[in-house]
């Protein structure tokens, strides 16, 4: 899917939307319903022209792929606005491979709407823009088809490159374990350590819910002292359990220079000792104990010294002795509380106040804990990231096996790059042009290349009349469409791509911009007002060169009325019938020279 957006932008692509139908399963895969609910979601939408899903030729079975084309297909037909553009399924790079997924296309997408859907083949090499390093592919270096490690394959008397390559898998160990450690916390676990920027959202996006759900109970007409307890106990949690995740940076023990391990050691022990922390500490202990201010044990069980955080009781991890026996025996601010009485005396309301009011402490210490952990981050990513200079710019091997793999050929199935196409015939010339002849933009070659013996057989199948539209390259032109036709290669009528979409273009440009008609008297002052709109319309696309016909009487007509497209039963029952006839022109897909030997006559 990215590479088929880069190329759709690449090729002059412009508006995009993209139904996220979930994630990649572990092999790389996604189910046809998952699809299926996708198509489901895009009939809903009114703007969208195209459908295509390049990464639908991941489904597990060629039948799949077809049947989810069958289904794309039936959408368009219902719809009369959208267009689909296919792939074969994975074609390969061998002739009989290729000719064979033409065949199992031809044989498995069926014959209904079939002018609703073209076909795009070969698959083509793409050599997009790519900047992976050590950290992508350091785990998927084999040799001969085994599994091999970087510094295997690295001289023994270079100690200082071994040394480089060691240090740089325990950054990247570290990184993974931290990332492991906070989609647990915020409850995304992917295993997916690129997915780092969005965990890190994801934990204020948390945060955010329990506060909102809090205050929520706190502000209901009436609320229930033990609903605001259980949402306050937990947001308190959700902070607590941030700076638990805090202390297991701790355990770091595999950052490899000193520089580092430093900077992460003072940044997550110096947390022990900031004001917010003391504070959420010191607030925690006051709602525990038998004098407090906002509940009792009964009500609320105390997190800071059991179960949830023991590692901060380790003295030896959060600072000194002397600041936990401190926190610990701390006087409650005053401040800190509205109603600071004896908890005897407190009714429901005043808990609930005190609850409320020391919300903002809460959030202090989530978002100083939450400030730390970006800067641990920061700190193991900007590490890599030395890492990474240091190995391309001193490992000459290295640095062949990170350029070859940057520069190494993509097989892709076209329909991104296509569907740009489209987008730029459409915008430069119109719809009505047949979006082929183009060349396509960050392709190197098709995975296959075409004779025009082959391009005759695409074009016109004699056993079922679908066509396919060829991607070929030419000498002096680069890689080109070559190809405008829909599947229904036998109807004459709807054959080429660009009459189907252009029909589709007036047929919905005519609805909407008529849409005022819907509550006006159905008589002759409406009809004109109507008729005369469309004439105007139609003539603009005759002039623009989408009509053939030298005058506008022979390129289209327009017909409304009493007698001529409706009848008084129509009238009667509130329809307003409009016909619309177009000559649209169609490709000149053959051009035939006819050449004669004439003798010298003087």
């Amino acid at each position: 899917m990215y590479d088929a957006i880069r190329l759709f932008y690449a090729n002059g692509g412009g508006k995009c939307y993209i139904i996220s139908i979930g994630a990649y399963d572990a092999n790389g895969n996604m189910t046809r319903t998952d699809f299926e609910d996708g198509l489901e979601e895009l009939k809903k939408k009114d703007e969208p022209t195209l459908i295509l899903f390049p990464d639908a030729v991941k489904l597990t079975t060629e039948t799949d792929l077809y049947e989810l084309q069958k289904q794309a297909l039936s959408q368009c037909n219902e719809l009369q606005d959208r267009f689909g553009i296919f792939d074969t399924y994975y074609d390969g790079v061998d002739k009989a491979t290729f000719d064979a997924s033409i065949e199992n296309l031809r044989s498995n997408i069926g014959v209904n709407n079939l002018k609703y859907g073209a076909v795009y083949a070969p698959w083509i090499k793409s050599q997009l823009p790519r900047d992976f390093t050590y950290a992508d592919f350091h785990d998927k270096l084999t040799k001969l088809g085994a599994p091999i490690k970087l510094s295997s394959i690295t001289s023994t008397t270079d100690a200082a490159i071994k040394g480089l390559i060691e240090d740089y898998d325990f950054l990247l160990t570290d990184r993974k374990r931290i990332n492991d450690n906070i989609e647990v916390y915020v409850g995304n676990v992917t295993g997916d350590v690129t997915n780092l920027p969005g965990n890190l959202a994801l934990v204020l996006k948390n945060y955010e819910g329990d506060l909102n759900d809090f205050k929520l109970e706190v502000n209901v007409p009436v609320p229930v002292l033990a609903d605001v307890q259980t949402a306050y106990q937990a947001l308190i949690d959700r902070a607590y359990e941030l700076i638990e995740l805090l202390d297991t940076l701790l355990e770091t023990t595999n950052i490899v220079t000193e520089d580092l391990n430093n900077d992460v050691f003072s940044k997550v022990t110096s947390f022990a000792a900031n004001p917010a922390f003391t504070t959420l500490v010191t607030l925690d202990n006051t709602i525990d104990s038998a004098s407090g201010y906002i509940g009792t044990n009964t009500n609320y069980t105390r997190k800071s010294d059991t179960t949830l955080l023991a590692d901060i009781t380790i003295v030896s991890a959060w600072v000194n002795t002397a600041l936990r026996l401190a926190l610990n025996v701390a006087a409650t601010d005053p401040l800190l509380f509205h109603h600071n009485v004896s908890p005897a005396t407190l009714t429901t309301q005043q808990r609930i106040d005190n609850m409320s009011l020391s919300e903002p402490a809460i959030t202090k210490a989530l978002l100083a804990a939450f400030e730390v952990l970006k800067t641990t981050v920061d700190s193991v990513n900007n590490a890599i990231k030395t890492k990474e200079d240091s190995l391309y710019n001193a490992y000459l091997i290295y640095k062949n096996i990170r350029d070859y793999v940057n520069k190494e050929l993509t097989l892709l199935p076209p329909s991104g790059a296509v569907a740009g196409i489209y987008a730029y015939v459409d915008a430069n010339r119109g719809v009505w042009k047949a979006p082929a002849n183009v060349s396509l933009a960050n392709v190197l070659a098709p995975s296959i290349g075409l004779t025009d013996k082959d391009q005759e057989t695409l074009n016109i199948d004699v056993n079922s009349g679908k066509s396919v539209n060829a991607i070929r390259y030419f000498t002096g032109k680069g890689n080109l469409v070559w190809g405008a036709r829909t599947l229904a290669g036998n109807d004459n009528e709807w054959r080429y791509v660009s009459v189907r979409r252009f029909f589709n273009m007036v047929e919905e440009s005519v609805k909407k911009s008529t849409s005022w008609a819907v509550f006006e008297p159905n008589d002759a002052g409406t009809w004109i007002k109507v008729k005369g709109m469309i004439d105007n319309f139609l003539a603009l696309q005759w002039r623009n060169g989408a009509l053939q016909g030298a005058k506008p009487a022979e390129a289209y007509y327009v017909k409304i009325g009493l007698g001529e497209t409706m009848t008084s039963l129509d009238i009667l029952e509130g329809r307003m019938n409009v016909e619309i006839g177009m000559a649209v022109v169609r490709p000149a897909e053959f051009i035939v020279l006819t050449f004669s030997h004439m003798l010298a006559t003087s």
